[in-house]
């Protein structure tokens, strides 16, 4: 995902940087992202310590895959819910993962959907809160949550970007109170 979102060209987008990433929260500010962000031996180390018996992974509020071209959002999409499939059965009983579908593009996400549940055994779908900016109740979309219905998985709402994100960007404001709109 992180090397995916090196090839955007403009805001918000990624950066190699040393032993990580950095991704850019805002124009111009950039946040880094290091291995305890996506190396999961580093993670779960952190949860035992901490007492946590299992967790639920998706793709966080800047891990969506709707601003990428439909076939490169379904290539990376298709990888990262191989990876939750493959560290839900090194890890039974303490890694869940949810799949990450391309809902820019409802066929696509239909396609991506049946896989992750049907194939990898994933037990549930994230939707961040609006689809690059669109609203997540488009007409469009229906058939996939239909299907997400029939299939019998939650459907989890994470918080995104939102539309107001350019006029809540000074002091973090888009983060402290627009997530919660």
């Amino acid at each position: 995902l992180w090397d995916a979102y090196t090839g955007l060209p403009d805001y918000p987008r990624c950066r190699r940087d040393g032993e990580g990433y950095a991704f850019e929260l805002a124009p111009g500010r950039w946040f880094p992202i290091r291995p305890h962000f996506y190396e999961l031996d580093l993670q779960l180390e952190t949860f035992e310590a901490a007492g946590i018996d299992a967790v639920v992974s998706t793709s966080a509020s800047f891990g969506d895959v709707d601003r990428l071209p439909v076939e490169r959002a379904k290539e990376v999409a298709y990888a990262l819910n191989e990876a939750r499939a493959a560290a839900e059965r090194e890890h039974a009983s303490r890694f869940y993962g949810l799949a990450t579908v391309p809902w820019q593009h409802a066929e696509a996400a239909l396609e991506v959907l049946d896989d992750a549940v049907e194939r990898l055994g994933l037990h549930g779908v994230l939707i961040h809160s609006n689809v690059d900016g669109r609203p997540i109740d488009a007409e469009e979309l229906r058939p996939v949550y239909a299907r997400i219905a029939d299939l019998g998985v939650p459907l989890c709402l994470h918080p995104a970007r939102t539309l107001a994100e350019g006029e809540l960007r000074d002091y973090g404001l888009e983060y402290l109170a627009g997530y919660m709109f």
